[in-house]
């Protein structure tokens, strides 16, 4: 229960000081952590309009259509 406390405690102290993190290599593994998350809506509205570019560009229509008698 006392390391429960503790935890508690620096958490709190933490937090109020506006800081997340206690050091450089916790700040970096934070950011390292999140970056992949912020950039996914990005990266996956360019590849949709990148693929809806690719599948609706109009295809050149033949000059005339052979039939088969």
């Amino acid at each position: 229960m006392e390391v429960r406390r503790l935890v508690g405690v620096v958490q709190a102290r933490s937090l109020t000081s506006g800081s997340l993190t206690g050091s450089a290599t916790q700040e970096v593994l934070l950011v390292a952590s999140y970056a992949p998350l912020l950039a996914w809506a990005p990266f996956l509205a360019v590849s949709a309009l990148a693929y809806h570019r690719r599948r609706t560009v109009a295809s050149p229509r033949p000059e005339r259509v052979l039939e088969h008698h």
